[in-house]
């Protein structure tokens, strides 16, 4: 452990700490910002479970100085107005799986405003450029139930009038005035539209994601530790002695010839006399 600590203060792996710190700081701001949308994801699942099934309500009593709050969302909404003539067009959209166009409406509501509708889904047909036909608005007065909804965020593109990116009613402005910030998905489609499907209240993988992007703050002070130890071990395996330097050759002892035999002998002849 000693050993391990000493060379970590090298310079060599003061900076691999200082890449583990870095390393482990983006891996917690990623964490969060997937659990930042985990728990965006499960605010919303709780509304559309909260209003999606609830007893529809006069669109006065959720409205609030002609906006609507973010926690009313997906409330579900009685209100009487009149349509104009004359459609809007959302295009590239998917329903079910299929693509397609969303149909909107303008409903003149008396005391409230002009509100988008959304009124139902139409297949995409053959050419992608061509405007699905759709039956007639309703009108005179109109009763519509529906789910009051906030605007979808603007793509920023420009398309010819009566056409939209996106359910972003300051987008439809330019072309039919002055709407409210919000929009009413119909609950019963125009004839000859299809029903939209019902919103999902899947959470998604974000949780999961952002425990995995946590737990990975680790892995760059365990590579510091075990490069460490292992730089260690391949000294040690290099060097079995210990010892900074070079190990010294041990002296090999040369066997006794017959001439080394012989002086012995007579070594030992003198001495005895």
């Amino acid at each position: 452990m000693v050993h391990v600590f000493r060379r970590l203060l090298t310079p060599r792996w003061l900076g691999m700490l200082l890449a583990a710190f870095v390393f482990a700081a983006a891996c917690v701001q990623l964490g969060r910002w997937q659990f930042g949308r985990h728990e965006q994801r499960s605010a919303y699942a709780d509304r559309v479970d909260t209003h999606y099934s609830a007893p529809a309500r006069p669109i006065t009593d959720v409205i609030t100085n002609q906006s609507l709050k973010p926690d009313d969302d997906w409330t579900a909404v009685t209100l009487s107005g009149s349509y104009r003539p004359d459609p809007i067009f959302v295009r590239n959209r998917t329903n079910n799986g299929e693509p397609g166009t969303e149909v909107l409406g303008v409903l003149d509501v008396p005391a409230l405003g002009a509100v988008l509708v959304d009124l139902g889904y139409a297949l995409a047909g053959g050419d992608a450029r061509e405007l699905p036909a759709v039956a007639s608005l309703p009108s005179g007065r109109t009763d519509l139930t529906g789910w009051v909804r906030l605007p979808e965020a603007s793509r920023g593109r420009e398309l010819p009038a009566g056409q939209l990116a996106s359910i972003t009613p300051a987008d439809a402005e330019p072309a039919v005035g002055p709407l409210l910030d919000f929009y009413v998905r119909a609950k019963t489609p125009l004839t000859g539209l299809a029903e939209l499907e019902a919103p999902s209240t899947s959470l998604g993988p974000h949780l999961a994601y952002a425990i995995q992007w946590w737990l990975t703050t680790v892995a760059g002070f365990a590579f510091v530790w075990f490069g460490i130890k292992r730089e260690l071990q391949e000294e040690a395996l290099a060097n079995p002695a210990g010892t900074a330097g070079p190990t010294r050759p041990a002296v090999r002892r040369r066997s006794p010839s017959l001439e080394d035999e012989e002086d012995a002998e007579l070594d030992r002849h003198y001495a005895q006399e």
